[in-house]
């Protein structure tokens, strides 16, 4: 039997936003090996893997760690791991598997070594000294570890003018762009329209650059004016070194003007029960999930106008870009929905249909493995 080797850096991003590939692979014929450090993981999550006929191995590791010898214990362990079930296919996702994926999966013969990068992370974030270094640094691990994969797929092609630009993918490597991660349609199906009151949702992890602040900034603005709205964030806190502690949003829960609404396994019922889908991110990612969650479930969809999220919108069709870090304008894009509830529908109807036509998940799959099998 073929073998698949998947390597993430978390390991229940591979059942959540994963195991459509997975199981594509499976029904190919298929037996697939996941690798993953088994932060927070549980009993339940062990079981879900098993139940699945996936094959997991918890390999410990820290995704914001800059710790060398924790680094290089993370690739000989990965290392060992490939060597031993010997796969002919391995997709490495996000900075560290992918860095030392494709290094650990050099060696092996006649294998298909493919990086998905998945958006270029806080180390390319501008920011001082520290940041310039730490980009320099992580642009030389890529540049040595891309040189040894065989497909490297991008999730827009800003991301990968980027890398060329930086000289970390060589000339001939076969590349590819596809439209984020794909949304599974039967799972996340269109809601109804919730616009009495109307309520705006972002889910992120509470970090800076997601646009935490300024979602706050504006529901500010709005819930003075317009004290029915609710204005809510799902997500849990980050070790990220622009992390926002629980204790940063006190202040705002307790007015009353934000709610926060924790962490969760499962943000479908969220999107259900929310109005318009809010995502004034400015951090450097593929495509971000959450986008194709809102569009499959027929949300209107606020956002920046920076790649991967631009890519989520028809502006006044399905919702509205703005600009980054701009609190006024978001806040003005979000009053047109509090003042329309006819905006709410007409917006969610044109965002389902966006997700079917271009982020469905069989076809971004479909697409990938057909990159892969050339």
């Amino acid at each position: 039997m073929k073998k698949l080797a998947i390597i993430a850096g978390y390991a229940p991003s591979l059942l959540n936003f994963r195991l459509d590939l997975i199981q594509a692979y499976q029904n190919m014929g298929f037996e697939v090996y996941a690798f993953a450090p088994a932060e927070e993981i549980n009993f339940e999550l062990l079981e879900s893997f098993k139940n699945l006929n996936i094959h997991f191995k918890d390999i410990p590791s820290n995704r914001t760690s800059l710790n060398p010898f924790s680094d290089y214990k993370f690739y000989r362990v990965l290392k060992n791991e490939l060597h031993r079930i010997k796969p002919e296919i391995v997709i490495s996702y996000t900075i560290k598997p992918v860095i030392y994926g494709c290094l650990a999966a050099r060696n092996l013969k006649n294998v298909k070594n493919v990086a998905l990068i998945t958006g270029r992370g806080s180390a390319f974030e501008k920011g001082g000294i520290k940041r310039w270094i730490l980009g320099n640094m992580v642009s030389l691990l890529y540049r040595k570890s891309l040189s040894k994969a065989t497909h490297i797929i991008f999730q827009n092609e800003n991301d990968l003018t980027f890398f060329k630009q930086r000289g970390i993918i060589k000339k001939g490597t076969k590349t590819k762009i596809v439209d984020g991660s794909g949304i599974n349609l039967d799972k996340f199906q269109l809601s109804q329209p919730i616009s009495n009151p109307v309520s705006f949702l972002l889910i992120c992890r509470l970090i800076k650059e997601k646009g935490v602040i300024e979602f706050i900034k504006a529901s500010e603005i709005l819930k003075e004016k317009y004290p029915n709205a609710s204005f809510k964030i799902l997500g849990p806190p980050d070790s990220n070194p622009n992390g926002i502690a629980i204790e940063d949003l006190n202040p705002y829960i307790e007015k009353g003007i934000i709610t926060y609404l924790g962490r969760t396994n499962n943000v479908l019922p969220y999107f259900q029960n929310s109005s318009v889908f809010v995502l004034p991110t400015y951090y450097n990612e593929g495509l971000p999930r959450t986008l194709l969650e809102a569009l499959a479930t027929g949300k209107p969809i606020i956002t920046t106008d920076h790649p991967g999220c631009k890519e989520t919108v028809i502006s006044n069709q399905n919702g509205y870009l703005i600009p980054i870090k701009d609190v006024e304008q978001l806040a003005i894009a979000m009053e047109r929905y509090i003042n329309s509830d006819q905006l709410i529908e007409k917006h969610g109807k044109e965002s389902r249909k966006l997700a079917e036509s271009k982020f469905d998940v069989n076809i971004i799959n479909k697409d990938m493995i057909n990159f892969i099998e050339v």
